[in-house]
């Protein structure tokens, strides 16, 4: 609602409703986005990040494309404890891939991935499974 002038909601992959932003609220998208008024009250936490343990760390993750260039051009991210990260982007982004090479699903990816501060290597899925990984689509 920061950016956007517009929304338009589908669900099960068929219209909803649209508005201008400026007419409608976040309760109206949970309702056309739900079918009921649910509510989902911002809870208001005193956390300090700062101390919180870094339970993953990715440096510098690059996947090469073929034919020249990047997939995924130095992708650096850290995760805290109770921190929830949410990768998005539009098809062809690199947000499959960032998953994927985690998971061991590109060992042609270069960079490096820390698990609660112990650098891992990704060997495969198998590996990564009991790593406490895991890709659902």
């Amino acid at each position: 609602m920061e950016i956007g002038d517009h929304v338009t909601i589908l669900r099960d992959g068929k219209y909803v409703d649209d508005a201008a932003v400026k007419d409608i609220d976040v309760p109206w998208i949970v309702q056309k986005m739900t079918g009921s008024n649910k509510s989902y009250p911002k809870k208001e936490r005193d956390i300090d990040w700062e101390k919180q343990d870094t339970v993953l760390e990715v440096k510098d993750l690059c996947l090469p494309k073929k034919g020249g260039g990047w997939l995924l051009d130095h992708v650096s991210f850290k995760l805290k404890r109770g921190e929830i990260l949410g990768i998005y982007g539009l098809m062809g982004a690199g947000r499959t891939e960032v998953f994927e090479c985690l998971m061991g699903l590109h060992p042609e990816h270069t960079g490096e991935v820390y698990v609660d501060g112990k650098k891992i290597k990704i060997k495969n899925i198998a590996e990564q499974i009991k790593n406490g990984f895991g890709l659902s689509s």
